[in-house]
């Protein structure tokens, strides 16, 4: 893998940040509530949107030096794991959701990131579900060294 990080997200309505923050001791890296006006990038830089649900993330993202997606996913867990119970309860009372939100960029198309079964029961007792957003060149052999004569073409 080239790049990958993790992030741990709380979504719905009735998010309110300050409280999820409260309940985790933790700092989100991002933000919101719903009714927060915020700029946007599309469909121009110009753009505002008026948020629909709130928003509490913390992220791996430049926190770890590694490819490794387990060890991004192990970093968060241990930042919320002390105050797991609450985050279960403070997501179902609000009817939020939660989940580990999982960026890769892969080299190729062989391989992919793993999660191991302790992990995964870990998410699963943390009431988080798995998101994975895989970016890569998948293209073979065959269509590089097409690809290459066309150019030369």
């Amino acid at each position: 893998m080239i790049r990958t990080y993790a992030s741990l997200r709380l979504v719905g309505e009735h998010v309110d940040p300050d409280v999820v923050s409260r309940i985790t001791g933790l700092r989100a890296d991002r933000a919101c509530r719903r009714g927060d006006v915020v700029k946007v990038a599309r469909p121009h830089p110009d753009a505002i949107h008026t948020r629909q649900h709130g928003l509490w993330l913390i992220t791996s993202e430049g926190q770890i030096e590694t490819a490794d997606l387990e060890d991004h996913v192990e970093w968060l867990l241990q930042k919320i794991e002390p105050a797991k119970d609450e985050m279960v309860a403070y997501v179902q009372e609000t009817g939020s959701w939660a989940d580990v939100f999982c960026f890769c960029e892969v080299a190729g198309g062989g391989g992919g990131p793993v999660l191991s079964p302790r992990l995964l029961r870990r998410m699963g007792e943390a009431g988080l579900s798995v998101s994975l957003d895989i970016y890569g060149d998948f293209r073979d052999e065959e269509e590089d060294a097409e690809a290459e004569l066309r150019s030369d073409s």
